[in-house]
């Protein structure tokens, strides 16, 4: 079932200006963007600022292995709350590091139910074969 929900903002950032508008948003994806004076129920957020999540291309999230550092749960959470909407997580800190299709799998198990954000990990190269460097978290999460 979608639900189709509406935001606006009198400051809603845009790739070349800044400017008021309302968002249409169904299951979770911006379907269009209308002008402020849309009318339709939505939760306004006056001159507070709307803006894309940012990604942050390297982490090191510490599970499975070193959750007492940092595991999916609070990495995740913390990113979430400092506007980070998508994490691409670092294969060596974890125990075991990330450099086969076992410890890859182990890595996604370890992620399940934990995660509030988008995450992106793979294997470690310099320890890996040419075949295991090609596997993607992606591809092992279909498997």
């Amino acid at each position: 079932m979608s639900e189709t929900k509406a935001i606006k903002s009198q400051r809603v950032v845009f790739p070349s200006e800044v400017k008021p508008a309302t968002l249409l948003i169904t299951n979770g994806r911006i379907q269009s963007i209308r002008d402020y004076d849309f009318e339709c129920e939505a939760q306004d957020y006056g001159p507070l600022a709307i803006l894309p999540g940012l990604i942050d291309p390297h982490v090191h999230f510490n599970e499975p292995g070193r959750t007492e550092w940092e595991g999916w749960e609070t990495g995740t959470r913390a990113a979430i709350a400092g506007g980070v909407t998508t994490v691409v997580d670092m294969p060596l800190n974890c125990i075991p590091s990330t450099v086969d299709r076992a410890s890859l799998r182990d890595k996604r198990d370890s992620m399940r139910g934990k995660l509030s954000c988008d995450v992106a990990s793979g294997v470690e190269r310099s320890q890996a074969t040419p075949l295991t460097s090609r596997l993607s978290l992606r591809r092992v999460l279909s498997a």
